[in-house]
């Protein structure tokens, strides 16, 4: 039986932390960097998922939320383990509520879409030759111009499989508003 939180229950898990990671054709990066990528964003996302479930499943609700962003929604060249993390996050996400749709537990992906954050001024550092000059004009114009206009012109997600459903609600991130995309293990109303 799982030990008891110091601080009550656990009702919902939001898995965000993620780094960027290697920069630079997949090839030419560190390979224990890109490991280490996989480990914190995928792993990382894994792990606390499944300590989670112990805690949600005995009481037979819970809601994880993942962060699956950009790399998840089209290829991002030059950032191969960031863009798989985020890939495989979304596919975990939909295999998930599935699992566990039976226990009372939904499982969500959120892709806010572009914030500036620290992401960005490590994209902007790593400079044209490395991240590919039109990634590199494409973050610093969002940078300038801030996360939300950039967002604004963003393509729609192209996540939504199974029995999983796309739904125009608006996730708030940070101030900012980004597209929610809704993996769901039923076709009911919500829980």
């Amino acid at each position: 039986m799982p030990r008891p939180a110091p601080f009550g229950r656990i009702h919902i898990l939001v898995n965000n932390a993620a780094v960027t990671g290697p920069i630079g054709p997949f090839d030419a990066v560190d390979w224990n960097e890109w490991l280490a990528t996989i480990s914190v964003n995928l792993a990382g996302t894994a792990y606390c998922t499944r300590r989670a479930l112990s805690l949600f499943k005995p009481h037979r609700y819970g809601k994880i939320i993942n962060i699956s962003g950009g790399g998840a929604a089209d290829p991002l060249p030059r950032m191969s383990a960031y863009a798989a993390c985020k890939a495989a996050i979304a596919r975990f996400t939909e295999t998930l509520a599935l699992e566990v749709r039976d226990h009372g537990i939904d499982v969500n992906a959120v892709a806010p879409g572009p914030l500036a954050t620290r992401m960005f001024d490590q994209m902007i550092a790593a400079g044209p030759e490395r991240i590919g000059a039109e990634m590199h004009a494409s973050i610093k114009r969002q940078k300038s111009e801030g996360a939300n206009a950039a967002r604004a012109r963003r393509r729609p997600l192209r996540l939504s499989r199974l029995r999983g459903e796309r739904r125009p609600d608006r996730a708030h991130a940070g101030g900012a508003v980004g597209p929610l995309a809704v993996y769901r293990g039923d076709q009911g109303g919500d829980r």
